[in-house]
């Protein structure tokens, strides 16, 4: 059962840290690395920052330790990032490793961000649920959900596109309606999910940024009029 200190409405230091964060999170865009062929907001900064960051938080969740260590982990992973937009484009190998290593690189660098953020999005919920605000909890426990089925698209998209990539170079075909179907377009359909998941997941931490900065917002269910005041 996860232990969370109770006392994290009204710590500037809490609300200070989760600021800090969604500046984190704006470095795992997906966008920005499709749009412009080259990622100007690297995810390694990202995840550095982010875990710089945790270390204000050790003290509010059993679960941001763990969180911590992922984060640290997933800097020097993410550096496939860098090379990933530039493959998308040159259809060549990303990394001089065996194919089947390469994808297992993949599907492993991804599940580590989602697991990540699953952990995250869960302390928030936590935090919600004490406060009683429901619907925050709510929110946070779908956008767990969210993130998994955008990468799931994004890492199955570069598997298959590191299989395409072989599959093309020994046939010496070029431009491939199978390239364009089986990576393009679940690649920038997961793409854009995420980037919708990110957004959402910054709005939610400004969320719990103001929760820690002021006295709770306790939802109440609706008054019930008297029976004898009704006509």
């Amino acid at each position: 059962m996860p232990l969370l200190n109770e006392s994290f409405v009204g710590n500037k230091r809490y609300a200070s840290a989760f600021g800090w964060i969604c500046w984190g999170v704006v470095f795992h865009l997906p966008l920005f690395g499709f749009a412009f062929h080259i990622d100007p907001l690297p995810d390694i900064f990202g995840w550095i920052l982010i875990a710089i960051v945790l270390r204000k938080l050790q003290s509010l969740h059993s679960d941001v330790p763990f969180c911590t260590v992922l984060a640290w982990a997933l800097a020097p992973v993410s550096l496939y990032d860098l090379a990933k937009i530039e493959s998308l484009f040159t259809r060549s190998p990303i990394l001089q490793i065996p194919l089947p290593l390469e994808v297992l690189y993949v599907i492993g660098w991804a599940a580590m961000a989602v697991l990540f953020y699953w952990k995250l999005c869960g302390i928030v919920a936590d935090m919600a649920m004490f406060v009683k605000r429901k619907r925050l909890a709510r929110k946070a426990r779908f956008l767990r959900w969210l993130l998994v089925l955008s990468n799931v698209l994004i890492a199955c998209s570069l598997a298959v596109m590191l299989l395409l990539i072989q599959i093309l170079r020994q046939t010496g075909l070029g431009t491939s309606t199978c390239y364009r179907v089986f990576v393009t377009v679940p690649l920038w359909s997961g793409a854009i999910l995420a980037t919708v998941a990110y957004v959402m997941i910054i709005v939610l931490l400004l969320s719990v940024r103001r929760l820690c900065m002021g006295s709770p917002q306790i939802e109440e269910p609706s008054p019930v009029e008297p029976d004898s005041l009704r006509t």
